[in-house]
């Protein structure tokens, strides 16, 4: 998984560049740590630049129909951390 071997910021920055233009949910973003296969680092589930992915509108109402689901492989956890 390309979170395992870039660095950090440059993971987030692909992340960001994804959700940015439309494939976030798609393509290879979308079946590895949204399907339950392959998931995020715990590091990346807590960092604040991945919940401000997650906090635009389309993305929390799709985090919050998940939840309600008991389907949150994939989605930002709390407490948000650095590490």
């Amino acid at each position: 998984m390309l979170a395992d071997i870039l660095p950090r910021d440059t993971f987030l920055d692909v992340l960001e560049l994804a959700y940015e233009r439309g494939d976030l949910l798609t393509g290879a973003f979308a079946l590895p740590p949204y399907y339950g296969t392959n998931p995020f680092p715990e590091w990346v589930l807590h960092h604040p630049r991945y919940h401000a992915i997650w906090s635009q509108s389309e993305l929390v109402n799709l985090a919050e129909a998940r939840r309600s689901n008991g389907w949150e492989d994939g989605l930002p956890k709390f407490p948000v951390s650095e590490d």
